[in-house]
């Protein structure tokens, strides 16, 4: 019969048949160890092989036995080897074992006899006094007839072997190997004793040098199977283990996987998904409600600000939120510590009571609790000096076009009133919000900073922004991670973990993941393998919808993904050296990789400074170019 093909009815794998004698058997599929059935194609007549030759030999062979005579004329060359070396094999494993047997008697007996012996004394015979150590020798090499050491062994007919074909279900085979396991002294009460067979004696083929078991399909793991279908292997296979769809060991199946696109499609899961059957209900009581909760008592000490928040949050059943830029008007960052001793105090209460010495306060809006700059909103006029960096290739117009450049875009939008600004000398007054204001101050005092030049005000702007916000978290980024979120865990709890294992803080935009309908107590599967932290917060957020940025004070905010595409964000890139006359092609080239949206990129010959508005996306771009380039002065 030619070679034909059939189908894996779990994987849909090709499969090659090789051996016609396999028909009507069921097999292991190579690619998912499936059971397969083999199913001759239609219309194909039955073939058999041709009976194999017989050899002369010296002795007649053995008769074979009743079963093997009605065996179909198709078994295999190999077969009848397997055969013929198994009954010689457990032949000469009876004759050893009897060997072994009387050996030991015989040594047994030399040293009883020994022993009560004096030493200078020998066994009588009928020939004199022999010493022990002849006896033992004697007996070791005398030629003794298996037929007297086994006088009380009934005769029986040689028990023949079956042939190792495949029509034997391998649980049967289990079966006898685990009776055979239980009476291991079977062989000296009732096995016949063989003659030595000479293996060149046996007819038919001769041996082959390997014989092989059919081959099953490998036992269930259960270890092996991910409930929530999550790619990652997490046990390897035992040394010297071989697959059967290994490549070296194809040729010698009677099964052979044949590729096709259909077999080679890999899993198009997201690294992270959403709990389907979770449904999210938040027609819930407001924030304000939830917090005007009674606690019993409350006793923190040197506690992170940023996981305060996430007790109080936990506490009360509400989100609770602040931006970067909220901590940096107020002159800290995340990692603050704050302490708290209360009892009976409700969870508001327990809130002013330490963002308050801190300049912060507690507002709500709906289900959220957002905590912002003290004042933020009060307008205010204020004049800045600017005489101490203007200098040969700044002038202060220039400056002035670097803050409507650079600041204004940060707060505008289609109802916000412009700032007024007006130059005196070499000072700019401005007249505006407060969280605008801040903005200008930072800008010009990481000008100052990267020029070298004192600072005009008591603000911590070297602790808050003295190197740009990538750059700050540089190390950490690129370190590797790897974790696996198998079951469905709630969004805070993995972010939670994420802090712990990237050792900074990790800061979440819940309004704006409300718009997705995501919650702290969302539920979310996800893993990652060996990957960058950067690489492995992308490929988790994306498929929520969700992205990350880099802000000031080494802080990682996780919101949706257009703020991080369209939200502008300033930076001061301090670079290693001057651009020099390559200033104009590099900045086209900034430009060019960066976002397509209202932006500016900068330079700043003076202070070897890139100035460079862009969403946190074009952030990335234009920093990672900066660093191939090597042109940042941290890398």
């Amino acid at each position: 019969m030619e070679l034909f093909k059939i189908t894996c009815v779990t994987c849909k794998a090709r499969l090659s048949v090789r051996n016609p004698e396999i028909i009507g058997q069921i097999v292991a599929c190579p690619r998912c160890n499936s059971m397969v059935q083999v199913q001759p194609p239609q219309g194909a007549p039955t073939t058999t092989m041709p009976e194999p030759v017989e050899s002369a030999a010296e002795t007649p062979p053995a008769p074979a036995p009743e079963h093997a005579q009605s065996e179909p004329e198709g078994v295999r060359t190999e077969e009848v080897s397997l055969q013929a070396n198994a009954a010689v094999a457990k032949y000469q494993l009876v004759a050893w074992t009897i060997a072994s047997f009387v050996v030991g008697a015989a040594i047994g007996g030399a040293v009883l006899l020994l022993r009560g012996t004096p030493p200078t004394s020998g066994v009588e015979t009928s020939q004199g006094v022999t010493s022990p150590e002849a006896v033992v020798e004697k007996t070791l090499s005398e030629d003794v007839p298996r037929e007297a050491l086994i006088e009380n062994i009934e005769e029986s007919p040689v028990e023949s072997v079956e042939p190792n074909v495949s029509e034997r279900s391998d649980q049967s085979r289990l079966q006898s190997e685990e009776t055979k396991a239980e009476e291991p002294n079977e062989l000296e009460t009732t096995a016949p004793v063989p003659e030595p067979v000479a293996e060149e004696a046996v007819e038919g083929p001769p041996p082959v040098e390997e014989t092989r078991e059919p081959r099953v399909a490998s036992r269930f793991n259960a270890l092996d199977i991910d409930p929530a279908n999550v790619d990652l292997e997490m046990f390897d296979s035992p040394p010297g283990e071989r697959s059967l769809a290994d490549p070296e060991n194809a040729d010698s199946t009677d099964v052979v996987l044949e590729e096709t696109a259909e077999a080679s499609v890999e899993s198009t899961l997201p690294a992270a998904r959403r709990d389907p059957q979770q449904l999210q209900n938040k027609e819930t009581p407001s924030a304000a409600e939830r917090l005007v909760q009674v606690i019993p008592a409350l006793k923190v000490k040197s506690m992170p600000l940023g996981d305060y928040l996430v007790l109080i949050s936990r506490l009360g059943g509400v989100p609770i939120s602040i931006a970067p830029g909220q901590l940096q008007m107020a002159g800290i960052t995340a990692d603050h510590e704050v302490s708290l001793d209360a009892k009976e105090i409700r969870l508001a209460e327990a809130l002013n009571r330490v963002l308050g010495p801190l300049h912060l306060e507690l507002t709500t809006d709906g289900t959220q609790a957002i905590v912002v700059r003290e004042e933020a909103t009060k307008r205010r006029a204020i004049e800045y000096p600017l005489d101490d960096l203007v200098n040969a290739t700044t002038s202060v117009d220039a400056l002035v076009g670097w803050v409507q450049q650079f600041v204004v875009p940060l707060g505008a939008s289609p109802l916000e009133e412009l700032p007024v600004m007006e130059t005196k000398g070499t000072s700019l007054r401005i007249e505006q919000r407060q969280e605008f204001q801040y903005q200008v101050l930072l800008f010009l005092e990481r000008l100052r900073l990267a020029r070298g030049v004192p600072p005009r005000s008591r603000f911590p702007v070297k602790q808050l922004a003295g190197v740009s916000a990538l750059e700050s978290l540089a190390g950490r980024l690129d370190a590797p991670t790897t974790f696996t979120f198998s079951h469905y865990t709630q969004l805070d709890e993995i972010v939670r973990y994420w802090q712990r294992e990237v050792g900074v803080p990790v800061l979440v935009d819940w309004p704006a993941l409300a718009k997705l309908d995501l919650w702290p107590d969302s539920n979310i599967s996800c893993a990652i393998e060996n990957k960058s932290w950067q690489q492995a917060l992308d490929t988790t957020l994306e498929p929520l919808g969700l992205g990350w940025r880099a802000a000031a004070g080494g802080v990682i905010e996780i919101t949706i993904a257009e703020k991080v595409h369209t939200e502008l964000q300033l930076e001061l890139y301090q670079l290693r050296q001057d651009l020099g006359g390559d200033t104009e092609k590099m900045l086209a080239s900034l430009r060019s990789i960066a976002s397509e949206r209202s932006g500016a990129i900068e330079y700043d010959s003076a202070g070897k400074v890139l100035l460079v508005l862009q969403p946190a996306a074009g952030q990335r771009l234009v920093w990672q170019r900066l660093v191939d380039e090597k042109l940042v002065a941290g890398d």
